[in-house]
């Protein structure tokens, strides 16, 4: 069977070492100098702040300019190219073997990219001269690589994001607060052991469960100086840090206004643990900071007390919660229990 090149005049060689382009509209191109390939697919003389890219070195002199004897026109002549590595003068810092160089001048490449095209690979340098391999297969092969760096450039700064991600995650689950709801209105009455009764005023020290002004399902007090306390239980969650502390939060309101009831709650904290006696628990609760006195009558207001991180055991464990208005700091006015929760800071997974 005969060779393709033999019987396909098309046939150019396995690898081309010259090429031939239609001269862009008057135009003069010189023997030797850098040949570049316009937008229309014509051949210019290289110059600087250009983004077109070299084809090769121009054979011979070329003229195409409009007092040529063909007329100037664009593609009048065809511009005889050849590939290859060819010397050229450095402008600015030299470059080393393997770096991609690009068009300065005619006879002059930079390693400063701009907007001038790209002349091609440098092989070598020797006295002040960059060889320089010219030719549309290194264009692309240089193309293609500089998409694949880019690829490369993007993936590393995706995966540089979501290692920040995963870092901004963890120490979000080490700093960030989780929120426990406790069910005031599920409490006991520590007097009775039973649940709440309806509250019921000028009940002295007993608190009771309302729909308070049909807006709030609450626990009240009635103005005494010694108030009675509920108790509610709260079992750990399998994400505590036991490591650090866990907040008492509630949101409460006075029914009144009297200076002197700047009311605090005071909670009792007893850790319900697995292998010990229920009852082995000392208090490790207290008073919360203090509502207004002589705000306006139902504000609500939030109250929080810590709960010291070397009493908090890790999960599985449960807690009992004993809440009242602090002896003394409810003169008379009610006060008005909305909503509690426990604030805890999150583990962080160990796999």
């Amino acid at each position: 069977m005969a060779a393709i090149y033999e019987c396909d005049p098309r046939w150019a060689g396995n690898w081309p070492s010259n090429g031939t382009f239609p001269a862009a509209a008057n135009e003069l191109i010189c023997a030797g100098w850098t040949v570049c390939v316009n937008a229309a697919g014509e051949a210019v003389a290289g110059v600087a702040s250009e983004t077109f890219n070299a084809a090769g070195i121009a054979k011979s002199t070329f003229d195409n300019r409009s007092t040529a004897p063909e007329g100037g026109a664009a593609g009048a002549i065809n511009v005889e190219v050849a590939y290859g590595v060819f010397g050229r003068k450095i402008n600015g810092a030299t470059p080393v073997p393997g770096d991609t160089v690009f068009v300065y001048d005619n006879e002059t490449i930079t390693k400063t990219p701009g907007t001038n095209g790209t002349a091609g690979s440098v092989v070598e340098v020797r006295d002040s001269i960059a060889y320089v391999y010219f030719g549309p297969q290194v264009i692309g092969l240089l193309a293609v690589a500089a998409v694949e760096a880019a690829k490369t450039a993007q993936l590393i700064i995706d995966v540089d994001a979501v290692e920040a991600r995963a870092a901004a995650l963890e120490a979000n689950a080490v700093t960030a607060q989780a929120c426990l709801p406790i069910s005031v209105t599920c409490a006991l009455d520590i007097a009775t052991g039973a649940k709440l009764a309806v509250f019921a005023n000028g009940a002295s020290t007993t608190p009771g469960t309302q729909f308070t002004d049909s807006k709030t399902a609450a626990v009240r007090w009635n103005n005494d100086a010694a108030p009675g306390a509920i108790a509610v239980n709260v079992p750990y969650p399998s994400d505590l840090n036991d490591a650090a502390a866990v907040v008492f939060h509630a949101l409460v309101s006075k029914v009144g206004a009297t200076l002197g009831d700047a009311t605090t709650l005071t909670v009792g904290a007893y850790e319900i643990v697995p292998g010990a006696l229920h009852d082995a628990d000392t208090d490790f609760g207290g008073a919360t900071n203090a509502v207004v006195g002589n705000a306006t009558s139902k504000t609500v207001t939030e109250l929080t007390r810590s709960l010291a991180l070397a009493d908090v055991h890790a999960f599985p464990a449960g807690l009992c919660l004993t809440i009242k208005p602090t002896a003394g700091t409810l003169g008379t006015d009610d006060l008005v229990l909305h909503a509690a929760w426990l604030e805890y800071t999150r583990a962080v997974l160990t796999a």
